[in-house]
C-alpha cells in the first residue's frame, strides 16, 4: 500500500501480525477466570496450530509465484474481505 516491493511488505506485515496474534492470546489468557482455568482450555488453543501451519504454507507457496502486480491485488483481495468480514 505504502509502494514497497511484495518482499519489503513480507518481511515487515507477517512479523507485526504475528506479534499482534501473541499478544492478544496472552491477554486473553490474562483475563479468562480460574473456574475457566484447566487443561480442557489449553488443548483448545492447540486446535488453532494446524490453520495456522496451513495458512503459512499456502502463503509461502503462493507468493513464490505472484508477480508484484499479483502480489498488490491479491493483498487488495484479502484487505476487501477482511473489511466485508468486519462488516458482517
Amino acid at each position: 500500500m505504502r509502494g514497497w516491493t511484495s518482499r519489503r511488505q513480507r518481511a515487515i506485515y507477517p512479523p507485526f501480525i504475528v506479534q499482534m496474534q501473541l499478544a492478544t492470546v496472552a491477554l486473553i489468557e490474562s483475563q479468562r477466570s480460574p473456574a475457566l482455568a484447566g487443561m480442557a482450555a489449553d488443548l483448545n488453543l492447540l486446535l488453532f496450530i494446524p490453520p495456522v501451519l496451513f495458512g503459512t504454507g499456502f502463503g509461502l507457496s503462493i507468493f513464490g509465484r505472484l508477480s508484484e502486480r499479483g502480489f498488490g491485488v491479491a493483498l487488495n483481495l484479502a484487505l476487501l474481505a477482511s473489511g466485508i468480514g468486519l462488516v458482517v
